[in-house]
């Protein structure tokens, strides 16, 4: 918040979010041409969208970028990479959390997604083909790296534990993890240059920003030190909460075939509806009205589904849930009479293959 203007304020970003994501799926086609090393190219050519080459090895020349090979932001949208930098973008930049989706944590998709793009940002093959003449993916791994490494120090910001951390403890960088901020991180929260962290944050300067050493001698800000002085600067980013879109389960397109399907269509609409609750109220009374289905909301907007298969026998029961989740109550109760039978009709089917192809059957 800007407490001269009262408006929201937002961290200025490297790039726009638009040109990030027009220019993320150059990372993919890097991928792409680097896959053609192990599996056979025509295999791969057939997951591009679009075919203007005359050979199937033509994409790995620089002479097609992504978006000549149909690999556009929309395309690529429902990948968990472009989805997932999206939302360290929001976070970064605009303090925007979703709930709903998985919380920036250890071992989460966040940590994966910053460990590709830095794999990607020291590549060989991008540098290689970036001196051919093809664009330069190295650059923009360079950009989503920076993204997340803004993101995870917000985490940190905000007392939670960052989603990645390298190097050791003492690591000067901007994925360190402990309960403090380093200077690179204070640079990246501020939008300032690390020299003029470390100017602020000079003993002898009045209202100096106040560090300490830690445990082996690295400067370190405490983070509630931190977010004061960012508020003080009117440079401080307010967290904010909004829901995923989730879209709703189409029963008449869905098809269950195991326990598993149907647990993923009762989260989906859980999900859904909890997204278009209109208020708080709404949100308590659905939250309470599937617990007594052992569907039960947990931090960050995960639904845990605690149906049993009795549970799941009862077309009553299923009938009362489907009423809760929104859905057609008899078409719900005959996908998921679908979904056990055709779970029991393929572990019947293995105990007859394992049946056949014991020794008193090869005689």
């Amino acid at each position: 918040m800007n407490h001269t203007t009262g408006t929201p304020y937002s961290l200025p970003a490297p790039v726009s979010k638009e040109e990030l994501l027009n220019a993320i799926p150059e990372l993919y086609l890097l991928q792409f041409r680097e896959l053609a090393s192990f599996v056979p190219v025509a295999a791969i050519r057939a997951l591009l969208p679009e075919n203007p080459c005359r050979n199937d090895s033509d994409f790995l020349t620089q002479e097609f970028s992504a978006s000549d090979l149909g690999l556009t932001p929309s395309a690529i949208e429902a990948t968990p990479l472009i989805d997932t930098l999206s939302r360290l973008y929001d976070f970064a930049y605009h303090g925007v959390r979703y709930e709903g989706a998985e919380p920036m944590g250890p071992d989460s998709d966040y940590t994966w997604a910053a460990a590709v793009v830095l794999d990607m940002k020291t590549s060989y093959v991008a540098a290689m083909y970036r001196d051919s003449g093809a664009k330069d993916a190295q650059q923009i791994a360079a950009l989503c790296a920076q993204v997340a490494e803004t993101a995870n120090a917000r985490v940190v910001l905000e007392g939670g534990e960052g989603f990645l951390s390298l190097g050791s403890s003492t690591a000067e960088d901007g994925w360190y993890t402990g309960q403090a901020l380093t200077i690179r991180q204070m640079a990246l929260l501020a939008g300032m240059e690390e020299s003029s962290i470390r100017t602020a944050a000079n003993p002898r300067k009045p209202n100096a920003l106040k560090t300490h050493r830690d445990e082996n001698g690295s400067t370190r800000i405490a983070a509630d030190v931190a977010k004061a002085w960012l508020i003080a600067k009117g440079r401080y980013v307010e967290p904010v909460v909004k829901f995923v879109k989730e879209t709703p389960v189409d029963l008449v397109k869905m098809t269950f075939s195991s326990t598993f399907d149907i647990h993923q269509a009762v989260c989906q609409s859980a999900r859904y509806a909890w997204s278009t609750a209109a208020d708080d109220a709404q949100r308590e009374a659905l939250a309470a009205r599937l617990r007594k289905f052992g569907v039960t909301y947990t931090e960050g907007g995960f639904w845990g589904v605690g149906l049993q298969s009795e549970d799941l026998a009862d077309a009553a029961r299923m009938r009362d849930l489907a009423e809760a989740l929104g859905l057609s109550p008899d078409l719900f109760v005959m996908r998921v009479r679908q979904g056990l039978a055709t779970q029991a009709l393929k572990s019947i089917n293995k105990e007859i293959e394992a049946s056949l192809a014991s020794p008193s059957h090869l005689a």
